[in-house]
């Protein structure tokens, strides 16, 4: 069967408020495969995440899942939109022999290499709720913004 449609993955545990149009947006004027990426100034925490670099067209140049040595203070938040002519690629992707690879990120790390992928900067409040301390943060932040905590 012929592949289509682009298609959208985002974590369950990414909270975000950046605005999805103009990822969209994006994605459309790149014409190639996105991952959102965004400035994070914990090296330690980015060695949980995946590191990325781009290039002055913000073409990723360097993206790796769970670095033990960081390059960079960008990171993946794994959010990603795939575009039709690379969902073949899923099946060429090597998780089907090595399931330790099944994250997300593993398969962008991958997939930069075999064709151009471009990273969407964003700098809008993003949170991985998956971490019990971001969590809580957020938790925190939410109530503050929508009025149900007064500090």
């Amino acid at each position: 069967a012929e592949v289509r449609d682009d298609l959208w993955v985002v974590a369950g545990d990414n909270l975000f408020d950046f605005n999805l149009g103009d990822l969209q947006r994006f994605f459309a004027r790149k014409g190639t495969s996105c991952a959102v990426v965004r400035h994070f100034p914990d090296p330690e925490l980015i060695k949980q995440y995946s590191n990325v670099e781009l290039d002055s067209d913000e073409r990723v140049v360097s993206f790796i899942e769970k670095p033990d040595e960081p390059v960079s203070d960008l990171i993946g938040i794994c959010c990603y939109m795939f575009a039709a002519a690379d969902l073949p690629r899923f099946s060429e992707y090597p998780w089907l022999r090595d399931r330790s690879m099944e994250a997300p990120g593993y398969f962008m790390q991958w997939l930069h290499r075999q064709t151009v992928v471009h990273g969407f900067f964003t700098d809008g409040l993003w949170y991985d709720i998956g971490n019990k301390s971001q969590l809580l943060e957020a938790d925190y932040l939410m109530r503050v913004r929508y009025g149900s905590w007064k500090p």
